[in-house]
């Protein structure tokens, strides 16, 4: 116990020091128009400009919740079918540029990226118009786009409370809210101090952290597996599905849409296409093979985790297979929190970030108050947000026992949502609440009746992905207006 939580500490000290070595801490989370020069300036001319924008394309897309702990504990579930998450990332990547290319070429979104106002790192921005349609979907994107990020940020603490109860008191759950509430305290209080700068190069150091515990681990898997060979199935056996191949199709399903859209559907990728400019679009697809390999990795470390825990799956494949590499070294769980913090750390402090800048977004002007954001309380709000955490923790886990594993698939599922939203703006159609709250209202009866499910029943939770894609297509219906006149475009012009 004693040596993961000095791990855990360490992780948090070196990235003090990296923040430090940046600078001193910001008063506001905003760059003024000089900073923002210097930044675009940098991030253009300097090659260190493309690594930070891949670095920060991977550790936002390798979390916690999603990437480290799902891929490592639950790959059995669905045997070769896993190697669907790796391999949609790239068709992800090329769908995100299409869009974005189309909805980034209007007038009024090209002032904004071009200024140094943060509103064109806005997803909210992107819908937002004069007419009361526009406004209204503005509104409704601003607000399903700030659920979405705050029930990241709990699903990550709660994963990484979570696991962290398994390996040092499984019945203790004063221990997972002591380890949640420091965890989000200091990654918030890390994240509002030092703000935008801060978490784009703290992923230099995070995200080769998360992919040299990946290879530990499954080296150790390895070397387990090597020692136990003559107790394992064949290959053919151990890549094998444990659930039915109708449950696995859905799942493949899901994930076509879910890397289809998920990129595209974020709050953060907008954020990058402000901070990053041409570099995000120029990197995104070669980013992607990079995530997309090292997921391939942690897949093939969950289907060996299912063996060698005890056919075990979710968090206890992960707490099995942690007891077995402790008999070979403690330096496997030293290794195992070193990737997970920072795994949590890189995705942490870029949804934050991004909730941030999304919370003050004015729908009603189309304006980010910089006031707001110039003035935040980052002792203040990291106390009061790591509180809130906790308690939704200690109220829907223990006592509610819902299980998180489920609670994975709907939270990352959500953003889709938004789809509708996107086709009507790449299509060039006026904008209309009905489309997301039909997409919302759907999906959330088909995840709820889910949830209500056994726990390895996911053909609901897995279907509900379909529904923003049905209504994409409604959405897609509808001609563009049309122009009246060459005296109405000189009016306007």
């Amino acid at each position: 116990m004693i040596v993961q939580f000095l791990t855990i500490g360490l992780v948090f000290i070196m990235t003090f020091i990296i923040y430090r070595v940046l600078g001193p801490p910001r008063r506001g989370l905003l760059y003024n128009r000089e900073d923002k020069t210097k930044w675009d300036k940098f991030i253009r001319e300097h090659s260190l400009g493309g690594t930070l924008t891949t670095l920060n394309v991977i550790g936002t897309l390798t979390s916690l919740a999603g990437a480290y702990i799902f891929l490592m504990g639950n790959a059995k579930l669905f045997g070769y079918f896993i190697l669907i998450c790796s391999i949609t990332l790239v068709p992800g990547a090329w769908i995100t540029n299409k869009f974005s290319e189309r909805i980034v070429s209007s007038p009024r979104l090209q002032k904004l990226l071009e200024s140094p106002n943060q509103t064109g790192g806005v997803i909210a921005a992107l819908f937002w118009g004069e007419d009361a349609g526009a406004r209204h979907t503005s509104s409704l994107v601003k607000w399903a786009s700030v659920l979405y990020l705050c029930s990241i940020l709990w699903l990550e603490f709660t994963v990484f409370a979570t696991i962290g109860k398994m390996l040092i008191s499984p019945d203790s759950v004063i221990i997972a809210a002591v380890l949640l509430f420091v965890c989000c305290f200091a990654v918030s209080l890390f994240t509002l101090t030092y703000g935008l700068r801060g978490f784009v190069f703290a992923d230099l150091f995070h995200v080769p952290l998360v992919l040299l515990a990946v290879l530990a681990i499954l080296g150790g898997c390895v070397v387990l597996t090597y020692q136990n060979l003559d107790l394992l199935p064949s290959l053919g056996e151990i890549i094998k599905p444990q659930l039915s191949l109708w449950s696995c199709l859905l799942f493949a399903l899901a994930n076509v849409t879910l890397n289809g859209l998920q990129i595209l559907t974020t709050e953060t990728h907008w954020l990058r296409y402000w901070i990053f400019r041409d570099r995000e679009r120029q990197r995104l697809t070669s980013s992607t093979v990079y995530t997309g390999i090292l997921w391939t990795l942690m897949s093939i470390i969950g289907l060996l985790a299912f063996y060698i825990s005890g056919d075990n799956v979710g968090l206890p494949a992960i707490s099995g297979v942690l007891t077995r590499l402790n008999e070979i070294s403690i330096a496997f769980i030293i290794v195992f929190w070193i990737g997970g913090i920072a795994a949590l750390f890189s995705t942490a402090d870029a949804t934050l970030y991004a909730l941030m800048v999304a919370w003050n977004f004015s729908p009603l002007d189309g304006i980010l108050h910089d006031r707001k954001m110039s003035n935040i309380n980052p002792l203040y709000i990291a106390t009061l947000l790591s509180v809130g955490v906790t308690i939704i923790y200690v109220i829907l886990v223990p006592v509610l026992n819902l299980s998180i594993d489920k609670l994975v698939y709907v939270v990352y599922y959500l953003p889709l949502n938004l789809f509708p939203a996107f086709v009507r703006a790449y299509r060039g159609l006026p904008q209309s609440p009905i489309y997301v709250i039909g997409s919302f209202v759907f999906f959330m009866m088909a995840e709820i009746f889910g949830l209500m499910q056994p726990e390895l029943s996911l053909e609901w939770t897995l279907a509900a992905t379909s529904i923003p894609i049905f209504a994409g297509i409604w959405a897609a219906i509808g001609k563009k207006p049309k122009i009246e006149n060459a005296k109405t475009i000189q009016i306007q012009a």
